[in-house]
């Protein structure tokens, strides 16, 4: 399974234009949208070019919009994975914690291990893809934060662990 934080994120671009084709003059344009701000103000550029329309009804109105993949700055990209870090660690604490307590109390009531049960195996495989999750995002994370820091003209790698215990 692969991670949910990507480095790259589609950004919206919309234009208006007006005139013939070998002569279009763009009368708006929007760069760098996200997703969400897009689907919010749709209505307005369709506004805008229906005002144009209304305006100068022999002119030809073209309203169109595309994407492209937006590189996430460095900061952003590392504030995702440390929060994809927090998260897998924390679902698997609460999934381990429920393993344990459905297993004691599978021992109290039920005359059969709980290995028998139908929904076991199923958790144990989701456990292995969260842990192989959270494995992946701390490699991750790994390779962006080994540095090289000069000490005394020797070079110290210094890894995400000893960089987040700073703060």
């Amino acid at each position: 399974m692969a991670l949910n934080v990507n480095k790259y994120e589609k950004r919206f671009v919309v234009r208006i234009k007006t005139g013939e084709k070998p002569r279009q003059k763009q009368v708006y344009f929007r760069n760098a949208m996200t997703f969400q701000f897009y689907k919010r103000w749709k209505w307005f550029f369709e506004y805008r070019a229906a005002l144009l329309k209304v305006k100068s009804p022999k002119l030809n109105v073209e309203l169109s919009s595309s994407s492209y993949d937006y590189e996430l700055p460095r900061k952003v990209y590392i504030e995702r994975l440390k929060n994809l870090i927090r998260a897998r660690k924390s679902t698997l604490t609460k999934y381990k914690n429920r393993i344990a307590r459905v297993t004691k109390e599978y021992k109290e009531t039920s005359l059969f291990p709980i290995e028998k049960d139908p929904k076991y195996p199923e958790v144990k495989i989701k456990l292995k893809r969260l842990e192989k999750e959270l494995a992946q995002a701390k490699q991750q994370l790994n390779k962006l934060y080994v540095t090289n820091h000069k000490v005394d003209n020797d070079v110290k790698f210094c890894g995400p662990n000893e960089i987040l215990n700073k703060y």
